[in-house]
């Protein structure tokens, strides 16, 4: 198993995939749950959209303004989300984000914490 987080400054293959081609990008047109946030100190911004079907979703995108990292953790969420109930949802941590890239630098946890704010501000939405 990776570390969720590493103190190298490189990103692994998966994280610079992700950056290359970011999974599922763009709106929902009526979406069942949305999430947003944002991290003051480096301008990342980001939109989560979630549909349902019965209690499972069906569908996850987002659209995100932001560094490398922070698309390369939204893009693995929206990878993580599909087919799980609303309290799985609940249960991702920052570091499941982080694992599910084959790791990320320690400087950049901040970006799967990020992450996982949305979705909970998105699971919010939802109730």
């Amino acid at each position: 198993m990776t570390p969720a987080f590493v103190d190298a400054h490189h990103y692994s293959e998966t994280v610079l995939g992700h950056i290359a081609e970011p999974h599922n990008v763009g709106a929902i047109e009526r979406p069942d749950a949305v999430g947003r946030g944002t991290n003051p100190s480096c301008g990342d911004e980001v939109t989560l959209y979630l549909r349902f079907e019965g209690e499972r979703v069906a569908e996850a995108k987002m659209e995100i303004l932001g560094c490398g990292a922070i698309t390369a953790s939204m893009s693995a969420l929206t990878d993580m989300a599909g087919g799980k109930t609303a309290e799985e949802l609940m249960a991702i941590t920052p570091e499941q984000i982080a694992e599910h890239l084959g790791g990320l630098p320690r400087h950049k946890r901040h970006c799967a914490q990020l992450a996982q704010r949305v979705l909970r501000d998105a699971l919010k939405d939802r109730a």
